[in-house]
């Protein structure tokens, strides 16, 4: 049936996205709408609103904290941000790096697997803190993988 059909979709999609079927609903012209609050999508680029946050978060990060301000308002452009639900994983061990984030609100949960396949959890990460610069600068694969603990937000650095 259709609504069978329908649910196996939303299921598939929540599978591959992290996003709860709950947050959808589909329009009149038949497409999916994303019902989600704009603070829990992810958005390309920072909305000004957001620039007195995300320097806040960037100068409790010893990374970023000898920055200055006008380095700072030069990365408030390059600012992606992001959210992402429990179980969802922010970056995966062994995959390129190519982003630094900065988490804002939350915590996560950082593994490492061993080459026989026994995962770790080396700690908790809480915010604010910072990961993926490593593997950022040496340009290597990421050593651990982080997953979110709860609803977790925070900024991107591409």
């Amino acid at each position: 049936s259709a609504a069978e059909q329908e649910k196996a979709q939303a299921r598939r999609k929540t599978e591959a996205t992290g996003v709860e079927a709950q947050f959808q609903i589909r329009s009149r012209h038949g497409s999916m709408v994303d019902l989600r609050p704009s603070h829990m999508k992810d958005v390309q680029g920072l909305a000004p609103q957001r620039w007195h946050e995300a320097k806040a978060v960037m100068g409790e990060l010893d990374i970023l904290s000898r920055l200055s301000e006008t380095e700072r308002n030069k990365m408030l452009f390059r600012l992606n941000e992001r959210t992402f639900f429990d179980g969802e994983f922010i970056v995966t061990q062994d995959e390129p790096g190519t982003s630094v984030f900065m988490l804002a609100a939350g915590e996560a949960t950082v593994l490492f697997a061993d080459w026989k396949g026994h995962v770790s959890v080396l700690r908790t990460a809480v915010a604010p803190c910072q990961f993926g610069a490593r593997a950022v600068i040496l340009e290597e694969p990421h050593a651990a993988s982080v997953r979110a603990k709860g609803m977790v937000t925070g900024f991107e650095i591409p």
